[in-house]
């Protein structure tokens, strides 16, 4: 007759499955908490990088409008003067 404090194969086997399981899973969910973490400061350093370009533009927009008005004031002075 079998000891009643003696553990049970199935039991124990199943004990194994879900610790070997639960292993994997926490390795698993490591690597992805990593990648994430690198997909958000490359977002970060993209958005960054995004309003410095804006503010180039905005930049660029304001000087050619300045030289459009600067061309037209000369071209309006030399009719002027022709």
């Amino acid at each position: 007759m079998l000891k009643p404090s003696m553990p049970n194969f199935a039991s124990l086997l199943k004990s194994e499955i879900l610790r070997l399981a639960r292993k994997g899973a926490r390795a698993e969910i490591e690597s992805l908490r990593k990648a994430s973490s690198r997909y958000r400061s490359e977002i970060a350093e993209l958005k960054r990088r995004i309003e410095q370009l804006e503010r180039q533009l905005g930049w660029m927009e304001t000087t050619m409008i300045y030289i459009e008005t600067r061309e037209e004031e000369m071209r309006e002075a030399i009719n002027l003067v022709g």
